[in-house]
């Protein structure tokens, strides 16, 4: 291995093994670019880290005519090739180490690692640390306010011991990997795994039937660790290059780790969800094996991928925001409580005094559709859980949204709430304002028509917008208001990668509005029974 370059062993060989490489990192792209559009500004510099390809990078400047793409990477086949096949002109390519500095202090308005900070590790001796390294550098290279994006491979919370059931009669009982069967392969993987270590494989054991235990015929359970039993299921498919894959080691924090490191770095996490994605799970682990606690309790699939989007923040500001001690209540919102009739629950109802309006200003810039929003706006009371709740598909509750402008109606006129709210959160005058028109209503309240929101979708002129809004929070900061192409925006919520449904729900209404296609759904597919709607409960 070349002192220079640590990653070499990673060359691929024939022409061959590169196509097959590069045809499954590009099956995925859609959702990887998906995952930055409610995040990246639509103008600025961004480096694409690690770009394989380049397919990703040419993704976004393709997306982003306003953005300066520059995809990274340490392999200067892989830089060559991307070079003779993507141009344009707000892209490039630069050979480098993204674990070193490769842009000055600063100078980026987004940063892009789509799975590749493991290599970062594999390649340093499967030091962790390494990547906690190459972020601390990344962060350097990034301005106040950019973003820093990770997609990659996600450790187990705890890293107990588990069973895993594979089956025995998929394959011959060889070690070779593209014929023995599945639980073999774990048996030649435990050897293998690591192999650059001067200690390479794990330790596991083979768990017999007894009188408490009862394995499904044509299966072996083995016990091992959860972390090693993750790292199998992820690349058990992975056969043709084989020799390479067992090299890697896919995990290496899980998402405290995550979350920790960036806090550390000043930047706050926008977004913080493990993802499953639903090809993977329904084709290659959806009936392929069964994972279980020594207790007998099955296990869920493992996350697949995991996305951690965080935004630096200038000196002095907020990165996190914690429960404090309790105050008295500031008298704004009204609680109330109701007993459901039929099971005699009770239930909490809280809402707000007057109308809430939504404002989704938008505007159209080469045939594309762009509204603005407002993004890190602080909503502490959204990270707030009671002890022992297990958040939602197990992402963690970003305190730092990005949601539509909004304002409370009071005895003002509805166009002059909406002109003044434009005007103090992101500078847009009326003279910028083309045309109001009615958008949705909605009830949060379970409890009837307790409180009503409703959003107005205001048409202004071309405005990329790049500012702190107004002081309306309590905050040091509101936020800022800024463009996210509307389709891109709708890509980002099917993948995890924008919480607001208020958000999300605006889009659809302003593209059907005005007969746009919402594009393809690339997330997981939600089926529809049929069943005739039913009335709420009763309170």
């Amino acid at each position: 291995m070349a002192d220079d370059n640590p990653y070499e062993v990673q060359h691929r060989g024939d022409k061959g093994a590169y196509d097959r490489y590069l045809k499954s990192m590009d099956a995925s792209m859609k959702q990887k670019i998906a995952l930055t559009a409610a995040h990246l500004l639509a103008q600025g510099q961004v480096a694409d880290m690690g770009m394989g390809s380049g397919t990703g990078s040419l993704a976004l400047a393709s997306l982003y005519p306003g953005l300066k793409v520059i995809g990274v990477d340490i392999n200067e086949t892989m830089v060559k090739l991307a070079r003779e096949k993507h141009k344009l002109d707000n892209l490039s390519f630069i050979t480098g180490d993204i674990a070193k500095e490769c842009f000055e202090e600063g100078s980026l308005h987004g940063i892009f690692n789509s799975s590749v900070l493991h290599h970062v590790t594999t390649f340093t001796d499967y030091d962790h640390d390494a990547a906690g390294r190459a972020l601390e550098v990344q962060a350097t290279q990034l301005r106040p306010d950019g973003v820093l994006i990770v997609r990659d491979f996600l450790a187990p919370d705890e890293n107990c011991e588990v069973w895993l059931d594979l089956p025995n009669n998929d394959g011959d009982q060889s070690e070779r990997p593209q014929k023995c069967s599945t639980a073999k392969l774990l048996e030649v993987f435990s050897k293998q795994f690591r192999k650059l270590s001067k200690s390479p494989g794990f330790a596991s054991k083979v768990i017999s039937n007894d009188a408490d235990l009862t394995i499904p015929a044509n299966y072996t359970r083995y016990q091992l660790s959860h972390r090693n039993a993750v790292e199998f299921l992820l690349r058990k498919d992975y056969k043709h290059d084989w020799d390479t894959e067992v090299l890697e080691e896919y995990t290496y924090f899980d998402k405290a780790q995550f979350e920790s490191i960036f806090a550390k770095l000043g930047l706050r996490s926008l977004a913080s969800a493990p993802i499953r994605n639903p090809w993977i799970v329904s084709n290659r682990l959806r009936g392929k094996y069964k994972m279980w606690t020594l207790d007998g309790q099955e296990m869920d699939y493992p996350a697949t991928n995991y996305i951690i989007v965080g935004e630096k923040v200038p000196k002095g500001y907020g990165v996190v925001i914690k429960a404090s001690k309790e105050l008295e209540p500031r008298g704004f919102l009204s609680l109330d409580y109701y007993r459901q009739l039929k099971t005699d629950v009770v239930m909490e109802v809280v809402r707000r005094p007057h109308l809430t309006v939504d404002v989704l200003p938008w505007f159209e810039c080469d045939g594309d559709l762009f509204i603005v929003a407002r993004k890190s706006y602080p909503r502490p009371i959204v990270g707030c859980k009671k002890a022992g709740n297990k958040a939602i598909n197990d992402c963690t509750p970003s305190v730092y949204i990005t949601e539509p402008l909004n304002v409370l109606q009071d005895d003002k006129p509805l166009g002059q709430t909406v002109e003044e709210a434009l005007l103090s959160r992101c500078s847009v005058p009326s003279s910028k304002i083309k045309g109001f028109e009615d958008g949705g209503h909605y009830y949060p309240s379970p409890g009837g028509i307790q409180e009503e929101v409703r959003s107005v979708l205001v048409e202004i002129e071309a405005l990329f917008v790049e500012k702190d809004v107004g002081q309306v929070s309590g905050f040091r900061s509101s936020g800022q208001a800024r463009a996210i192409d509307a389709q891109q925006a709708l890509r980002a919520a099917q993948v995890s990668g924008l919480p607001s449904n208020r958000l999300e729900i605006n889009i659809y209404d302003l593209l059907l509005k005005h007969k746009r296609v919402p594009g393809e759904w690339i997330g997981e597919t939600i089926t529809l029974d049929g069943s005739p709607a039913t009335k709420a409960p009763t309170l």
